[in-house]
């Protein structure tokens, strides 16, 4: 099944595109199991935002609303640098 449009929701998109730009850098990088199993077993929701700035970074919003509205008890953030893994920039 192909990865829904980009209309599909922010939070996927997102990981369109870094998955995207981590394949292009790092050839044995294959996101496209991951948007698949997303595509097939995710659930489009429409979060209300959240009133406040609550992290750092603007463009996370997204997915601490996400998180906040889903109820779940954590949320995994994946650093490249403490992978072995860095950006060509």
């Amino acid at each position: 099944m192909p990865f829904p449009p980009p209309a599909w929701g922010t939070v996927a998109e997102e990981y369109q595109c870094v998955l995207a730009e981590l394949s292009q850098e790092f050839s044995q990088i294959n996101g496209q199991p991951f948007l698949d199993l997303l595509a097939h077993w995710g659930e489009l929701i429409q979060p209300n935002p959240v009133a406040s700035p609550i992290c750092r970074d603007p463009a996370d919003v997204k997915f601490i609303d996400c998180l906040l509205w889903s109820g779940a008890h954590c949320l995994v953030n994946l650093i490249l640098p403490d992978y072995g893994l860095s950006r060509r920039g």
